[in-house]
């Protein structure tokens, strides 16, 4: 399994070049792919994009139905981002793309971003490939994002907005849901999960305009949480009690049911009742407050510790964290592992955390060099006006570091970047 393909070039995976000229020139040179897909759903939103397409895809696959899955960014390996008809595109498959793709962008003098040449790639590949239905997920934004290509969709999706790459997307919650509405087409459905009433006001505006059915959390859908973890899924025309997400924390029951509200919407499907059940208890997604319970770094630390992965790196992914975590036992002591890519204001993210008193341990990130190294980061969450903190070079050292202060159990929550979530994965 490959870390970064051969192409595009690794020193583009930073760069950022939104606009649909060159990846539909690309496209078009390619054959449009996108036009022979098998039918998609496309997903856009802030926050829970790749956890709404894990429950969809489960739901999916347990009625028996083949599908092709792209997401961004991977973890472990780049692979994980391209799945083909359940499982991850293999090397050679990979490899085979991706040259096709490459010979075209440079006989044509096309200077493709790293994102649109996998996204090209993969669309590519989804052509070729027999399958059921295609979960696509933005990449940034949505108005000018390399996937916002496909004509007639099946559905939209738009999960929770909020401040995220606001440098390219806005400063403002309106100006951010402007950029997502544009996933949306006219006369196809969109799910619209919760939101902020200024995300939802451009939303409604948008979809007024281009005559978009809108299918609303609160408005057309809703959920009611059980003491026992179940809850009640309901809408105007279907009610049913489904089990506890497979996925942890609270905000995980919002995304399970705007993958439902989205799967009721498909015509000519024969999905019943127990697949969509199996789905929800079944769905994995890594990195979403996901337990570790093996593995040479959960060994180091003292007998019965719970370690927990979550790329949560904005302030609704911290806000989202830390409402699951007022809900431990707030007995055993508590360490963040955090890291941030350097476009990131750390106390914006920790600010959550203030009232959990929990131990700061700043890592360097070896997956992403455009992080804070572990020192500045110190630093700055020290002004943030935290004690104690303590820096480590890497992720082995964080745990380390813990191991020789604590003889009792411990929890660790490993956070920040979804890349220092990587790392944690890697080596452990």
């Amino acid at each position: 399994m490959v870390w970064m393909p051969h192409w595009p070039y690794v020193s583009e995976r930073a760069s950022i070049k939104l606009g649909l000229d060159r990846i539909q020139k690309f496209l078009e040179l390619l054959g449009n792919p996108q036009d022979k897909m098998p039918p998609v759903i496309h997903v856009g939103g802030t926050n829970g994009k790749g956890s709404t397409v894990a429950f969809m895809r489960s739901i999916l696959e347990e009625a028996g139905l083949k599908v092709h899955v792209y997401t961004s960014p991977h973890l472990k390996r780049f692979n994980e981002r391209i799945v083909i008809s359940g499982s991850e595109i293999e090397d050679n498959y990979l490899y085979q793309l991706l040259e096709e793709c490459r010979v075209i962008a440079n006989e044509n003098n096309l200077d493709v971003s790293f994102f649109e040449g996998i996204t090209a790639a993969a669309f590519l590949g989804f052509s070729r490939e027999p399958a059921d239905i295609c979960l696509i997920e933005v990449g940034l934004g949505g108005r000018l994002d390399a996937t916002n290509v496909f004509k007639k969709p099946l559905v939209t999706v738009i999960t929770p907005i909020s401040y995220d790459h606001m440098s390219v997307l806005g400063e403002k919650i309106s100006q951010i849901a402007f950029e997502k509405a544009f996933i949306m087409k006219k006369g196809v459905p969109a799910v619209i999960s919760a939101q902020p009433d200024e995300a939802n006001k451009v939303i409604e505006d948008y979809a007024e305009f281009n005559e978009v059915p809108l299918f609303r959390f609160e408005y057309d859908f809703g959920i009611e949480p059980e003491i026992d973890g179940s809850f009640i899924y309901q809408s105007d025309e279907y009610s049913m009690r489904l089990p506890e997400p497979s996925l942890k924390g609270l905000h995980q029951y919002v995304n399970a049911a705007t993958a439902v509200a989205a799967i009721k919407l498909l015509k000519g499907v024969n999905i019943t009742d127990e697949h969509i059940k199996n789905g929800i208890s079944n769905a994995k997604w890594q990195g979403r407050i996901q337990p570790i319970t093996k593995g040479m770094l959960f060994k180091m630390l003292p007998k019965n510790s719970e370690v927990f992965l979550d790329g949560a790196h904005n302030q609704a992914g911290a806000q989202a964290l830390s409402t699951w975590l007022t809900l431990q036992d707030k007995n055993i002591k508590t360490y963040l592992i955090v890291g941030f890519t350097n476009n990131r204001v750390p106390a914006d993210f920790l600010k959550y955390f203030k009232g959990n008193k929990c131990n700061i341990i700043c890592s360097n990130v070896h997956s992403e060099p455009l992080s804070y190294k572990s020192a500045e980061l110190r630093d700055l969450v020290e002004k943030a006006g935290y004690e104690n903190v303590i820096a480590a070079s890497d992720i082995e050292e964080a745990i380390e570091k813990i191991k020789a202060e604590n003889s009792e159990k411990v929890r660790v929550i490993v956070c920040g970047s979804l890349f220092l979530v990587a790392d944690f994965l890697i080596a452990n």
